[in-house]
């Protein structure tokens, strides 16, 4: 398939699919004779892989190390082994970093929401308008 179908099956711009070819998320195509970039159903499936990651949080570099690991998974014989493979450890390993980094991320998010909620309970009582963050200085008497 073209380029244009692609992104419309994906639901991404040709620039996009671009955009990953470069930096090595999607592989570099055959091309036809005319030059045309020809797609396989693999790159579909990657494309719509990278785009289910980043709602996650993954970064592009994460997106590709799980798409390796994804592609050896996937190429494993089903029901055949009775052990995880080490690529599916890891995929779960990545999975767990990326979960306490959103973790640790609300845990201070929560604390930045006490405090904002503080400030704007302290602003709301206050007769005078005066900035919380302009407060008095000492001065120095050295006149």
């Amino acid at each position: 398939m073209r380029i244009g179908e692609l992104a419309r099956k994906a639901g991404v711009s040709a620039q996009t699919i671009r955009f990953y070819e470069r930096r090595r998320l999607l592989r570099e195509p055959a091309r036809t004779a005319g030059g045309y970039r020809n797609y396989e159903r693999g790159d579909l499936e990657s494309l719509v892989f990278i785009k289910w990651c980043q709602p996650l949080g993954f970064t592009l570099k994460e997106v590709r190390q799980l798409l390796r690991l994804h592609s050896a998974v996937a190429s494993l014989p089903a029901g055949g082994a009775t052990r995880k493979p080490s690529e599916l450890e890891s995929i779960v390993r990545m999975g767990e970093q990326k979960l306490a980094s959103i973790e640790e991320k609300v845990k201070l998010l929560k604390g930045m929401e006490k405090q904002l909620r503080s400030l704007i309970q302290e602003l709301r009582g206050r007769q005078v308008l005066v900035c919380p963050a302009s407060k008095p200085r000492g001065r120095s008497s050295s006149k």
